[in-house]
């Protein structure tokens, strides 16, 4: 006998969503910024917004820099600083798909960055860690047309440069958060 509107695979599904839930809560899965009970969520905020970010020379340096501004300090530059970030960017190009008359049709952009954490009272670098970003982009017959795509792949490998640092540098200050009793 079938219920209007309702199979099987319907009850299924239900069933099979249900259990994922409940695995995934068991694993210890929490939320970085969300509402979980035992912990203060608003340290994780307050520590980034105490990050001073230090600006290299190269216009690659800069875009990192802005990028890493807007999701560590998205309400502005606090007066006082705890703790300075700094990085060392390397670019690299590799040719991935090559023609007949073996020229590079297409590229892959490579940013490696090596970052540290310090703290300012202690002078003690409290976490570091390594970000590698790949971007492609096709070569194409207008060398404009390369000149933008080549400027577009490495903004979008500076900007995942920086969402992977400030999400890992979150994570860090998520273990070390206050219990709050």
């Amino acid at each position: 006998m079938r219920l209007k509107g309702y199979s099987l695979w319907n009850h299924l599904s239900i069933l099979i969503s249900l259990v994922v839930i409940t695995a995934a809560t068991g694993c210890g899965f929490h939320p970085l910024y969300g509402e979980v009970a035992p912990l203060d969520d608003s340290f994780i905020s307050e520590e980034l917004s105490k990050i001073k970010v230090t600006l290299g020379s190269s216009r690659l340096d800069q875009i990192v820099y802005g990028n890493l501004l807007d999701r560590l300090t998205p309400f502005g530059i606090p007066d006082a600083h705890y703790y300075i970030l700094s990085t060392m960017l390397f670019e690299s190009k590799q040719g991935v798909a090559l023609e007949r008359d073996a020229t590079v049709s297409r590229f892959n952009l490579v940013l490696d960055s090596e970052f540290n954490l310090k703290n300012i009272e202690t002078g003690k670098i409290i976490f570091s860690g390594n970000v590698r970003a790949v971007a492609a982009y096709n070569v194409l017959r207008s060398e404009f047309a390369n000149v933008i795509a080549e400027r577009n792949a490495r903004d979008r490998a500076a900007r995942e440069v920086a969402d992977e640092i400030a999400t890992r540098i979150s994570v860090y200050f998520r273990s070390i958060t206050p219990k709050v009793e």
